[in-house]
């Protein structure tokens, strides 16, 4: 839809509007269980008209001189009555989830996108998109999807063909863009990733965050610190720590939560810039049981100069 028009129902039944008159026995019944001192003198003005215009102009002066019956009588009048007559039209999840593993030609394109998200494991989900891409191969959202999942998956090859399909069909889409920037930063090509992430502008909180990644590369960290934002994840946290700002990487790293090696890393990097060997030795010890890996990296890490000859650093290293 355009901005600035407006599209008319091809039913002008679709809405129907039905106006009462006014309540005089609700008003007539409130009066009577009122305490108000002159509502028998009231109700005997009013029983006196029964033209419903001359009542209500009756009703509206005896409001205007006793201020009670406006602020106790009429409010408890004033109401609306919407019906809505509605039909459910579609299938459960449970009936997507079935007929998208054994009658998927039963399903639509929007049914089939849809019933892939439905489960939690990414062979099924694969299963699901490759199904799609088949059914309507002119739709690039199944290419794209699939490509998604075939990324995480760690088959970056299968997932940049996906990716340069749905961009065929669909170009210069920011997402599909987006998704080819995380392939050729994945493949270290930093300069073709800032160009496909720069046409991805506009996207999601997606797209800063993976120019935060191509910043944090390229050694810009105060312009990966604004790429981040809000974002309380460890990358967001290395960020802030290359830039200096080690308060504010902590607190990111606190919000986050995680049981990541990285995280408990990172913890112990600032507790080297900060004097504090208590939280090197503690978070260090963390990191490299969650990940051996880290025992190497901390052994020749020049944050930790410090405690190269600590007892409980070179514990932890060997």
């Amino acid at each position: 839809m355009k901005k600035g028009k407006v599209e008319q129902y091809k039913d002008e039944n679709f809405f129907k509007n039905f106006v009462v008159a006014e309540d005089w026995d609700g008003f007539k019944k409130a009066m009577e269980e009122s305490n108000i001192q002159d509502k028998e003198l009231i109700l005997r003005v009013l029983s006196m008209h029964s033209d419903p215009e001359v009542r209500e102009r009756e009703i509206r002066n005896i409001a205007s001189a006793f201020a009670v019956v406006a602020d106790q009588i009429l409010p408890k009048l004033r109401r609306s009555l919407f019906v809505v007559n509605t039909e459910l039209i579609g299938k459960s999840d449970d009936e997507l989830k079935a007929l998208a593993k054994s009658s998927p030609a039963e399903l639509n394109v929007e049914e089939l996108l849809y019933s892939a998200t439905l489960f939690d494991n990414n062979n099924d989900k694969l299963a699901i998109y490759e199904t799609c891409m088949r059914q309507f191969p002119n739709d690039w959202r199944g290419f794209n999807d699939a490509g998604m999942v075939q990324f995480e998956m760690g088959n970056i090859a299968a997932a940049q063909s996906n990716f340069n399909k749905a961009n065929s069909m669909s170009a210069n889409n920011p997402v599909v863009q987006n998704n080819l920037g995380a392939v050729a930063l994945k493949n270290g090509d930093l300069k073709q990733a800032e160009i496909y992430f720069g046409a991805a502008t506009g996207a999601g909180d997606e797209v800063n965050y993976n120019k935060g990644i191509v910043a944090i590369k390229s050694g810009d960290y105060a312009a990966a610190v604004n790429y981040f934002g809000q974002c309380n994840c460890v990358n967001a946290a290395l960020a802030n720590v290359l830039a200096g700002n080690n308060n504010e990487a902590l607190k990111k790293l606190n919000a986050e939560n995680k049981e990541c090696p990285m995280s408990y890393y990172l913890k112990a990097v600032i507790g080297a810039r900060t004097n504090d060997a208590t939280a090197v030795i503690e978070n260090l010890r963390k990191a490299c049981s969650l990940d051996g890996s880290f025992k190497q990296l901390a052994a020749t890490d020049m944050e930790f100069a410090k405690f190269f000859e600590n007892n409980d650093f070179i514990a932890i290293t060997k």
